[in-house]
């Protein structure tokens, strides 16, 4: 059996208690310390990684905006683009007719004596309709006798009543187009 031997003061016991309880305090207060920075670092870290991956997702986002916009430009071209394919023919069909229209008013004004002008000419289906103005009668009878001439024309039909005038005189002028000429 052992005895042991309690030499020691009781103050001096009490401090070496209070120094081991000291001692004791200060490593899990160190141990505490260590587990908020382990804590704070992860923290930090994880902070971090959501900051980068919240980013990314911005940049994701932006990027699809910008595609959508792209998409949308796309489709608004596209559309655009087939409404201008639409009216291709139909510009064609009047070119094809402009194209064959040309001679009518070549002959117009290279068969226009001085002194007669135009306001208006049209053509609407196969009737050339000519609007304008004559210094004169002797004027007015020239120009129609020389379109009565030209073969394409027939039938160029002037109102007695605008004849009957003989200065200054407004005219409307109706001629037929063969067919053969368009």
């Amino acid at each position: 059996m052992k005895t042991f031997l309690n030499i020691l003061p009781p103050e001096r016991k009490e401090n070496l208690r209070l120094s081991k309880l000291y001692r004791d305090l200060i490593r899990q207060e160190v141990g505490l310390l260590f587990l908020v920075i382990f804590l704070g670092s992860l923290l930090s870290g994880v902070w971090f990684l959501l900051s980068l991956e919240e980013r990314s997702v911005l940049n994701r986002v932006s990027e699809r905006e910008q595609q959508d916009k792209s998409y949308a430009d796309i489709l608004f071209y596209e559309k655009e683009f087939s409404q201008v394919q639409a009216k291709i023919p139909m510009a064609e069909k009047l070119l094809k007719q402009q194209k064959n229209l040309i001679w009518v008013y070549h002959a117009i004004e290279s068969n226009s004596p001085g002194g007669v002008m135009f306001s208006s000419i049209s053509i609407e289906e196969g009737k050339l309709k000519i609007v304008g103005h004559s210094d004169n009668r002797e004027n007015l009878l020239v120009f129609q006798e020389s379109l009565q001439k030209i073969e394409c024309f027939t039938d160029v039909k002037l109102p007695l009543s605008q004849i009957a005038q003989k200065e200054s005189i407004d005219f409307e002028m109706e001629i037929s187009i063969q067919p053969k000429c368009f």
